[in-house]
């Protein structure tokens, strides 16, 4: 840290007049430095954040915040200071060109549990995406160091640290302790990818007057394939559903094609541990539809996606397969 700092405090008294091409040539240095702190040293204790990955966007902007003094950090405004515009937009394409790397940080489990419901509850991935990956001027948060987000949630509280949507900035306030420290912890333990590995089995469910079925298979090469079957007391058929569920980078998308006819999409909006929701504000109905597993049974809701009534599922997983 005392090799950088004095380092860009020559910089910034040298006025820094390399230009943006010569920076941009040099910018590998640079980036070097920023993270022989925020890689050797962004650990737990640190709470020092990740940034070979994230978006470049983002760090330009908070880079260039710290030059203003809108965030006040020693450190970062003394190498912020030294920077031009390009130079500044230059360092963040050359961070941002680094890989993030997937592996979750070190998380308290029992923390990361309770945060799953907190995050929905507070609809973080409105903003930050299903997968928590982020985009453009949206940090991603999926595996960030969770004690530097732990910090930033206080700030946010206490007013310290400013957030550009009001409403996103109001969900953040009156968080107390412990609901900050499972949020962090559950975030920080996301690798940004999609996984509904635990919808795969083959599910069902019986009444006097229906049986309904639904069979998913495991993901593979991106796809998972679902077929649904409703039988009637008598064991003819009375409805059937063609299902895919695509998944590409930190996106998914769930096909539904009622009686065979042409697919309907419904984009992924929020995940967790063992659910899933999808929507498409344009279907007429349903527009959201929700999966959540509880150890050996599934549940699934489909709704107008604005509050109205609900037709829900529930299925057990490998029941018999014979109708009755």
């Amino acid at each position: 840290m005392l090799r950088m700092t004095l380092r860009w405090i020559l910089l910034a008294g040298a006025g820094l007049s390399t230009g943006f091409e010569t920076f941009a040539a040099i910018a590998q240095d640079y980036a070097a430095d920023c993270i022989d702190c925020h890689r050797t040293r962004g650990n737990l204790d640190a709470q020092l954040p990740r940034i070979e990955g994230q978006h470049a966007a983002y760090l330009a902007r908070e880079i260039g915040r710290f030059r203003d003094t809108h965030r006040k950090n020693l450190p970062m405004q003394i190498v912020a200071s030294a920077l031009t515009r390009d130079q500044l937009l230059a360092l963040a394409a050359e961070l941002a060109a680094r890989p993030w790397d997937p592996k979750p940080q070190r998380t308290d489990a029992a923390a990361a549990n309770a945060g799953s419901p907190l995050a929905a509850g507070l609809a973080c991935s409105s903003c930050h995406g299903p997968t928590f990956r982020g985009a453009e001027l949206v940090p991603r948060l999926a595996g960030q160091n969770p004690e530097y987000l732990a910090r930033q949630l206080r700030a946010f509280d206490s007013g310290h640290r400013q957030l550009s949507l009001p409403a996103a900035a109001l969900s953040m306030k009156g968080l107390n302790a412990a609901e900050i420290n499972a949020l962090a912890h559950y975030l920080g333990s996301l690798d940004g990818r999609v996984n509904l590995d635990w919808l795969a089995g083959s599910w069902c469910s019986q009444s006097s007057t229906q049986r309904s079925e639904e069979w998913w298979t495991p993901a593979r090469g991106g796809l998972l394939l679902g077929l649904h079957r409703d039988l009637d007391s008598a064991g003819l058929l009375s409805g059937f559903e063609f299902l895919r569920i695509e998944i590409g980078d930190g996106v998914a998308v769930y096909q539904a094609q009622p009686g065979g006819r042409p697919p309907v999409p419904f984009q992924l909006v929020e995940t967790g541990a063992a659910y899933a929701v999808f929507t498409n504000p344009e279907h007429d109905y349903p527009r959201r539809l929700r999966y959540q597993r509880f150890d050996r049974t599934l549940r699934a809701t489909v709704d107008d996606g604005a509050g109205g009534e609900a037709l829900k599922f529930e299925w057990m997983l490998d029941c018999a397969t014979a109708a009755h």
